[in-house]
């Protein structure tokens, strides 16, 4: 018969005072400042990154201002650049535009197919999603940013009602 291996047994903390000491780590701030220092070389990059968006929205809203009744033909298009800004803005310094694209999201998500009365709605978020970046507004947008995010949602509302569609 062969000997055995000795089993040994380990036996983690269980308490996080005991994982990570008394003093709980750098502070808040402290950490903050190190994760937007961590995150400043692609900031330079980010809006790089998003002009193939950016330009695939300018693309849509021509394209179903010329031809409204092709809007659903556009739709997967206009939700994914939308998503991607979704995404990003936040992170960068643009929550304002992470907000209205959300919203446009939201609004295209449960619509496989856009109606002449959709259009307008869509083109709105998309005009409120280029001013965002093409006039640089960093933050909420103050009471500019926040009066047309209550305007984009009354409309949304408005369209849910008529649609008859449950959310």
């Amino acid at each position: 018969m062969k000997p055995t291996k000795k089993v040994e047994v380990i036996r983690p903390p269980k308490h996080i005072r005991q994982k990570v000491g008394a003093t709980g780590g750098i502070e808040l701030e402290e950490a903050i400042k190190i994760a937007e220092k961590a995150i400043e070389p692609f900031s330079v990059a980010f809006l790089e990154r998003l002009d193939p968006d950016i330009a695939a929205l300018r693309k849509c809203l021509a394209a179903i201002k010329d031809r409204p009744t092709e809007a659903t033909r556009h739709r997967a298009q206009m939700f994914n650049a939308a998503n991607e800004i979704r995404g990003l803005s936040g992170t960068f310094g643009y929550p304002l535009a992470t907000l209205i694209a959300d919203a446009f999201c939201k609004f295209l998500d449960p619509r496989p197919q856009l109606y002449a009365r959709d259009v307008a709605l869509a083109a709105l978020h998309i005009q409120a999603i280029l001013a965002v970046f093409r006039e640089s507004v960093k933050g909420d947008g103050g009471n500019a940013g926040a009066e047309l995010r209550e305007l984009l949602t009354l409309l949304a509302k408005r369209l849910k009602v008529d649609d008859g569609l449950e959310r």
